[in-house]
């Protein structure tokens, strides 16, 4: 069989087939009217089919047979369905046909063959599309930079669409790069100097203006609030107190010794104070 000619009736086929029983019928006819005496009708029937055929198409005119057209049964198509990787065949899809034969042989067809072949392009801009030519899989990739602001719609890029730490810093405005610059150079923190009247600004101490010794001396050197008060009551009730009794005091002694007069002592009283009594 395999080196046989299979040769079968398809649907296709069928149709010129007819065509051709037709155009034999009108010969026939117009044959069998030449010949009557009378051109009386030409009837074709297909009830009686000769042993062996598919079918057959009986002529006859005036109650007599003027031809009988038998179809052989290796000309037509019983059935047909499609099989995946038949025996005997090569891998594949095939339309499996079986022929209306005394042995219904089978005729395959790979329908693989039966369309065009096409091939990818090589080096697409935008899309590569890739076509495996033994399973006839087609697949599509999107090429790296293939898709740019064109192709995207108006808000086709929303923020849960970026993963995160995806957007770096030349990528956004320049705008906003200038204001990060301005972040990246501002003072980053502020922490107590290493010394006294300092702080610590990035790491290196700074002196605060106006900030005396005082201000960073401990509270323990100095009085707690009142204790001055006090301290000037009781130099008030006490020391300054006496000191200012004595102070008038003194005054008045000195008032009494200012209102006396007071005269050098003449010779003669000196004398006098030393003049030998009798």
């Amino acid at each position: 069989m395999a080196n046989e000619t299979q040769k079968f009736l398809s649907y296709e086929g069928l149709g010129t087939y007819d065509s051709k029983v037709k155009a034999y019928i009108v010969d026939k006819a117009d044959t069998a009217k030449t010949s009557a005496i009378e051109a009386d009708a030409v009837v074709v029937t297909t009830d009686v089919t000769t042993e062996g055929y598919a079918k057959s198409y009986t002529f006859t005119q005036n109650g007599a047979t003027i031809a009988t057209v038998d179809i052989p049964k290796d000309m037509v198509v019983s059935s047909g369905k499609v099989v995946v990787n038949p025996e005997g065949q090569d891998e594949g899809t095939y339309l499996e046909l079986t022929l209306s034969n005394a042995t219904s042989d089978k005729v395959y067809i790979n329908v693989g063959k039966l369309v065009d072949i096409y091939t990818a392009k090589a080096n697409a801009t935008q899309v590569q599309i890739v076509i495996d030519s033994a399973t006839r899989e087609v697949s599509a990739t999107i090429v790296a930079g293939g898709v740019g602001s064109t192709e995207l719609a108006d808000g086709a890029v929303v923020t849960a669409k970026i993963g995160d730490a995806q957007v770096t810093k030349a990528k956004l405005d320049t705008d906003v790069q200038a204001s990060i610059d301005k972040a990246d150079s501002a003072i980053q923190s502020v922490a107590t100097g290493k010394t006294d009247g300092t702080v610590a600004v990035d790491g290196t101490d700074v002196l605060v203006a106006g900030l005396k010794s005082a201000a960073y001396v401990e509270t323990t050197a100095f009085d707690a609030a009142g204790v001055a008060d006090t301290k000037v009551k009781e130099l008030a009730d006490g020391a300054v107190k006496t000191n200012t009794s004595d102070i008038s005091t003194l005054k008045t002694k000195v008032a009494d010794l200012e209102s006396v007069t007071i005269e050098a002592i003449s010779t003669d009283e000196i004398n006098a104070l030393f003049a030998e009594k009798k």
